[in-house]
């Protein structure tokens, strides 16, 4: 049983994964809480001050660089989640929920509840989204 049991234990050894790991600039000392990618090139970050302010940032090359923070909603931003890179949703305290069309030029802002948002996706395309 000895000699199973070594058998069974040196050959459950597993590769060993080396991890690169770059600091890149945000331009923000606020907390970010959420970063979601369209695609290898194109992702969104967001996150902000819990009362004050939801900031939102955006890459073009895979996250190298960072736009400076953008606000949209006037409390924190917890959670996105995007189509394309021209359609998506930002959510965060107080349910703010901010909606864009245009490859995040403009957004569109909804408050509802007072509640916190920590989490967006959805099972099916929303054909429509009023503001």
């Amino acid at each position: 049983a000895l000699f199973f049991t070594s058998l069974l234990i040196s050959s459950c050894k597993k590769e060993q994964i080396e991890l690169l790991v770059q600091e890149v600039d945000s331009h923000t000392s606020l907390p970010l809480f959420n970063v979601f990618f369209v695609n290898d090139s194109i992702g969104y970050a967001c996150g902000g001050d819990k009362y004050d302010l939801g900031i939102f940032l955006k890459t073009s090359n895979g996250g190298k660089t960072w736009s400076q923070p953008d606000s949209i909603i006037p409390k924190v931003a917890y959670a996105q989640y995007f189509f394309s890179a021209a359609e998506g949703f930002v959510a965060g305290l107080d349910t703010w929920l901010a909606y864009t069309s245009d490859s995040c030029k403009t957004f569109s802002a909804n408050p509802s509840y007072q509640l916190e948002t920590r989490g967006i996706c959805f099972g099916d395309r929303l054909q429509q989204f009023n503001a």
